[in-house]
């Protein structure tokens, strides 16, 4: 890609008039010689590179070969000093030009060690922490958890700090150790007033470890128990890719063993990548989707778990089942080939939907006015009336939703659009969520109105040349809390409207 006019040049900076400079992934120069081998030597791989839009190298082939390149005339002067002046007007409009004194981040007067890490800060990162947590299941009303209770903590993670950074990280704490991050043994031992909480791990990740038995006994002398599984760093990043998207090692069996006990459980998971659960779902009567939370996501699990927060989070991702690894194959690029990747064309039943997510409450979304369904004539027109903005609304829905109770709680309101028929040529999304909505927490019983808006820009889907167009005929609006939805159609008719253009298409 960084020897890609077509796309670095025609398309971004011609096409999207991108206006700053392009740098390389690190070691990607080098690549097209070593490794892709589409170069024959690093000079020719520094032209290439230069020619084609990319203006910096991360790993040093430019330095060391651009000189030989344009000496051998395979690379201009005039071709440097276009990403040379690139890379100099992004230094100039930072300031970096500037008197010394005048430059925010030289003087440690005004930028300094104060104004890192502060309280605000820190508040931000559990805020985060809080807002991406996702219950994906509550069966018999698990949780939240009560205080006072003796709690057993199982699974890999349960002493776990550095897991919630992911990778690509410093030390963070003064000592360059992790040891400032807490725990999850730390941080639901502090909140869990009155009670009492042990942790034993019984297995580790990639189960070097099996000590399931010890485990075993803590989760049948507890009255709960909370399972911290999940992946990290040392099986999955850059150069560390997984075979398959289940719980590795011995995972499986300890959830196995302490599902059997029919304690009030709760599997929490920690993972970035992809995890399939498959038959594991039914284990446990509540599940946690915690992901990576950072420094702070130790304390946000807790806080979920004991209700101090009423989770909103909802699934970004679609929770495949594990057979779905054996049914396309890892080196079949299309997004549409059955059955499909993303929640916009896989075809299967996944063990959990994109967009789905819990709350400790109940939640009702209503029509604020009569249910309706809703048609455009003359798509093309309409479109056109917009003045040409394709973030002009199309359609406007006043949603009413309610908290039903019995904890006050915020929410997320997700509206996917569904074409059908005419409006679904092959190939085309199934589905493509086409607005939100954040809202604060109500107290039980309170309503919020919400006019959500869908734009024609958000109902386009892509052509073969890459023009984004509106197509007529029918859509099924769906309206989802992640837990109930409502649904509604949408009607087009008329002509089909190009609303992005593209340079591909010239």
């Amino acid at each position: 890609m960084c020897a890609n006019q077509k796309l670095l040049t025609d398309v971004l900076r011609g096409e999207w008039q991108f206006d700053g400079y392009v740098t390389s992934d690190c070691g990607a120069i080098n690549d097209i010689v070593a490794n892709h081998k589409f170069a024959p030597d690093a000079q020719t791989a520094t032209a290439m590179g230069l020619k084609a839009g990319c203006d910096t190298d991360c790993g040093g082939v430019y330095g060391g070969s651009l000189v030989k390149a344009v000496n051998d005339s395979i690379l201009s002067e005039a071709t440097v000093d276009v990403s040379l002046r690139r890379l100099a007007k992004i230094q100039m409009r930072l300031g970096l030009f500037a008197p010394k004194a005048a430059q925010p981040y030289f003087d440690k007067a005004r930028y300094g060690i104060d104004q890192i890490d502060t309280p605000a800060h820190q508040q931000l990162a559990y805020e985060a922490a809080l807002q991406s947590i996702v219950l994906l299941k509550n069966d018999a009303q698990t949780l939240p958890l009560k205080k006072g209770l003796k709690i057993a903590l199982v699974g890999p993670h349960v002493h776990g700090n550095e897991v919630f950074l992911s990778n690509y990280h410093g030390s963070r704490c003064a000592d360059n150790s992790y040891n400032c991050i807490p725990s999850p043994l730390q941080a639901i031992t502090k909140l869990n007033a009155g009670g009492t909480t042990v942790g034993v791990p019984g297995v580790d990740v990639d189960s070097k470890t099996n000590n399931i038995s010890a485990a075993v006994a803590a989760a049948s002398a507890a009255d709960a128990v909370v399972m911290l599984v999940g992946i990290d760093g040392r099986i999955e990043g850059e150069e560390h890719d997984r075979y398959n998207c289940t719980l590795p090692g011995l995972q499986p069996q300890l959830l196995a063993e302490v599902g059997a006990l029919k304690k009030p459980t709760v599997m929490v998971l920690i993972h970035g990548g992809a995890m399939c659960l498959g038959a594991l779902k039914a284990s446990v009567p509540a599940i946690v989707d915690a992901f990576y939370g950072g420094e702070r996501g130790a304390e946000a699990i807790a806080a979920v778990l004991f209700g101090d927060h009423n989770p909103t989070g909802k699934l970004p991702i679609t929770m495949y089942p594990p057979e779905y690894m054996y049914q396309i194959p890892l080196t079949q690029m299309s997004v549409s080939a059955p059955p499909g990747r993303t929640h916009m064309y896989y075809s299967g039943t996944p063990d959990f939907a994109f967009g789905s997510g819990l709350s400790y409450s109940q939640f009702e979304i209503a029509m604020a006015d009569a249910p309706r369904d809703v048609a455009i004539d003359h798509v093309a027109d309409a479109a056109d009336a917009a003045d040409g903005h394709t973030d002009a609304a199309a359609v406007s829905y006043a949603i009413r939703l309610t908290n039903r109770g019995p904890f006050v709680g915020g929410q997320r309101v997700l509206v996917f659009a569904r074409p059908k028929g005419s409006a679904a040529p092959k190939g085309s999304p199934r589905q493509r969520l086409c607005a939100y909505r954040a809202v604060a927490p109500l107290a039980v019983g309170a309503s919020v109105d919400l006019n959500i808006a869908l734009t024609f820009s958000s109902l386009a889907s892509a052509n073969s040349v890459g023009e984004r167009v509106v197509l007529p005929g029918e859509y099924e609006i769906v309206i989802s809390d992640g837990a109930s939805q409502l649904s509604t159609r949408l009607t087009l008719s008329g002509s089909p409207k190009v609303v992005e253009k593209s340079a591909l298409a010239k």
